[in-house]
């Protein structure tokens, strides 16, 4: 089981899961180095439209899709990306400024520097 203390923890914990785990035979973990360039946000209180839209992307081009709240870049989401800001090239949120706020998107793009 996958849990953290709150849906922002939980999902910073299944990409830590995804991304520190070999890849192994069949292809199921992203593996450490596997290429991901691109960290998308997405709010994970009102913003399920916007993660469920993509997620596709994401999973297939193994790039990490965050959760977020809309004013503040959660501390499990800011220390998931700074662990990982050598692969990171790009944030992108989704939605508007209303969904993610720009405070959130600066806060994880200087994150990842």
């Amino acid at each position: 089981r996958i849990a953290g203390g709150s849906r922002f923890d939980t999902a910073a914990r299944l990409y830590t899961l995804v991304s520190d785990t070999a890849l192994d035979a069949s292809g199921l973990h992203y593996g450490a180095g596997s290429g991901s360039t691109a960290a998308y946000l997405a709010n994970g209180l009102t913003g399920f439209p916007d993660a469920l839209s993509v997620g596709p992307l994401a999973g297939r081009n193994r790039d990490v899709l965050l959760t977020v709240g809309h004013g503040a870049l959660p501390s499990p989401s800011a220390a998931f990306l700074n662990a990982h800001r050598a692969s990171l090239e790009t944030v992108t949120a989704l939605g508007r400024g209303a969904t993610v706020s720009d405070s959130a998107l600066t806060a994880a793009a200087n994150t990842i520097g």
